[in-house]
């Protein structure tokens, strides 16, 4: 057996190993490597550049870094049992799994990043495939096609039709979006049906690039409608369609709900719009060939579909729509990185925040307002990510009297030119990068505006006061901006900008702020409101030390608090600032270093302020008095 000595070299841990894809995949075959281990090189792969610390791997899917670390060494050893021709040692001349399904570690701050090897990661790419096409093979022996099967009657029915029938039955059809596709379908064939029908010629047309001919597909859509439709729902969805029903064999039907899906199972980067249906054929052509490979699922086929055009396209486009929409849990362990995984839109169901969540999706926009301390900026977080928004689509701002329409939406910045003078640039502002990031993702973005009444909101919003609101998502609110006429070719908001769909705004703010006022009716109506009471934000203190005093303290002192004319509820102090008794240990340091300068401020200006912050204390150490007393 060779031994191979871990080399170092200045900055990273790396191996030169010789281990094929094929014996990596045998390794997945192996009846001992059940789903715990296949699970934590998965976790691994699914990292950005599939690198990571057990402890961000450990952190993005609730597990325990302890354990992840023993399920790949465990993968490490096998591995080199397996193969018998290699044993790795270390520079200190003991035993390295970890180098082994890793072509390089490094340290970071956050612990020790591997990288998995490019060969490991091309054999897991070939198993998700196989693993998706034994599940979709073992349902369609228990489940028939007959809910299906009107793809295939589409497809049979369609050959041999002039292209404007084709269309005209396509319309008629869920494989498109119906509820706009139809109207804009018949009044082309009604009003425009001979260059229609050119437009739709043009789509087939082998000759020239896919991409460009559903580019050419969607202006020309576009120019013919005008004002009169959307002409959105006509992409990329619909393209597919007219082509498949045309050519059936190397075209499938197309939704991006699909594509998304298995870009992340696939552990893939999504396109952006306008070469998303290429990337997908290319994605399920290997799924398709799985599937035309395997003799019983093929036999069930023949059974079912016998009369009907075949596809092994449309079997894998059907096998998606199965797993990740109709039967998901087929997928088993796989499911997690499909349905659970941060990556999707698919809200946890025991969520404390389901109430929110359905708040903020009927709304698109959110604002949770009371008193201070009550945890605001911690449940828009947990909002966020209860929602399954991923992390890279999830940001966070703080309003202040300074920021202003430049900071949020764009404007002009100093830049250097090439023979080192100064000049200007226009640069797009951190909400209007935000929006154009979230037009290439179909799940959840969440923007995050923390004390967002501190700033000037007709400052910093100017004429997005139109597009954030809920009526006017997507490109029928698009506005043109201050700088519209800067705005370069290529941008996509070069028509004008507008907030997608799948943007949701979460605004905090505290009741009592004197900045509440900047907050005008115009910006009031374009949110709803929830608000988080200090009597619910006690159950932050659950689990930590002496809660249950904490919870009566605070109990008391809010009841005082309510009781104060000069005061109310709204003035009421919420559990975080009863989780700094930690730090200390002593309640009346608690009151001496955080509550009591607040409450201060509160009564600054009040008659009788001492006397009041003396009764205050007293509800606070729960010293009852006559006012406590019920009637």
């Amino acid at each position: 057996m060779k031994q191979i000595q871990e080399q170092f070299n200045g900055t990273e841990y790396f191996v030169e190993l010789d281990i094929s894809v094929e014996e990596w995949l045998a390794l997945f075959d192996d009846p001992n490597i059940d789903s715990r281990y296949m699970t934590a090189l998965l976790q691994f792969y699914y990292m950005p550049g599939h690198r990571g610390t057990c402890k961000s791997v450990a952190a993005k899917y609730g597990v325990q870094a302890n354990s992840l670390n023993s399920l790949i060494t465990w993968v490490g050893r096998k591995m080199q049992s397996m193969l018998d021709r290699f044993q790795v040692v270390s520079l200190n001349g003991g035993n390295v799994y970890w180098s082994i399904p890793n072509k390089r570690g490094r340290h970071t701050d956050d612990g020790f990043e591997w990288t998995l090897r490019d060969e490991l990661c091309e054999a897991l790419r070939i198993w998700l495939y196989r693993y998706l096409a034994n599940c979709y093979a073992k349902l369609r022996q228990e489940v028939s096609f007959e809910d299906e099967v009107y793809k295939w009657q589409l497809i049979t029915d369609c050959q041999g039709l002039e292209i404007a029938e084709v269309a005209d039955r396509v319309r008629y059809e869920n494989i498109v979006d119906t509820a706009r596709d139809n109207s804009v379908i018949k009044s082309l064939l009604d009003k425009h049906k001979r260059r229609y029908r050119n437009v739709l010629t043009q789509l087939m047309d082998e000759g020239t690039p896919l991409n460009d001919r559903l580019r050419r597909f969607k202006a020309d859509i576009a120019a013919m409608v005008g004002d009169d439709y959307s002409s959105k729902a006509n992409d990329e969805r619909t393209a597919a369609a007219l082509l498949t029903c045309i050519r059936p064999s190397k075209y499938t039907f197309y939704k991006n709900s699909f594509y998304q899906k298995l870009c992340r199972y696939l552990g893939e980067t999504p396109k952006s719009a306008g070469e998303k249906y290429e990337h997908y054929l290319r994605l399920i052509q290997s799924l398709s060939q799985q599937l035309h490979d395997d003799k019983s699922l093929q036999k069930i086929c023949r059974n079912e579909l016998g009369e009907y055009v075949g596809s092994d396209l449309l079997l894998a486009q059907d096998a998606l729509w199965m797993l990740m929409e109709c039967e998901p849990s087929w997928l088993g362990f796989m499911q997690q990185f499909i349905n659970n995984d941060p990556y999707v839109f698919e809200e946890m169901k025991t969520s404390p925040f389901e109430n929110e969540i359905a708040l903020l999706k009927a709304n698109r926009n959110l604002i949770l307002t009371g008193a201070p301390g009550t945890g605001k900026t911690y449940m828009a977080k947990a909002i966020a990510e209860a929602m399954g928004t991923p992390r890279e689509m999830r940001n966070f701002v703080q309003f202040h009297p300074s920021y202003d329409y430049t900071d949020f939406v764009e404007g002009l910045r100093p830049c250097q030119g090439e023979a080192g003078q100064v000049g200007f640039e226009r640069r797009d502002g951190v909400f209007k990068a935000f929006c154009a990031e979230a037009l290439s993702h179909d799940g959840p973005c969440v923007f995050i505006i923390d004390e967002i009444n501190r700033g000037n909101i007709s400052k910093i919003f100017g004429e997005l006061f139109f597009s954030i609101d809920p009526g006017y998502r997507g490109e029928k609110g698009r506005v043109r901006t201050q700088y519209q006429n800067m705005v370069e070719d290529g941008d996509v908001f070069k028509e004008g900008f507008y907030v997608p769909d799948n943007v949701y705004i979460i605004g905090t703010m505290n009741d009592i702020d004197r900045s509440v006022d900047s907050m005008d009716f115009a910006m009031r109506r374009r949110f709803a409101w929830r608000e988080v009471t200090a009597e619910e934000s006690m159950q932050m203190l659950d689990g930590h030390a002496d809660a249950e005093e904490a919870k009566a303290r605070m109990q008391s002192l809010n009841r005082k608090i309510e009781q104060m004319p000069e005061l109310g509820r709204q003035y009421q102090i919420g559990a975080a600032y009863f989780l700094k008794y930690e730090q200390y240990m002593d309640f009346e340091q608690l009151w001496d270093y955080h509550l009591k300068g607040l409450l201060f401020e509160y009564l600054r200006g009040e008659r009788r302020a001492d006397e009041k912050m003396e009764e205050l204390h007293n509800a606070y150490c729960l010293k009852t008095d006559s006012t406590d007393v019920d009637d």
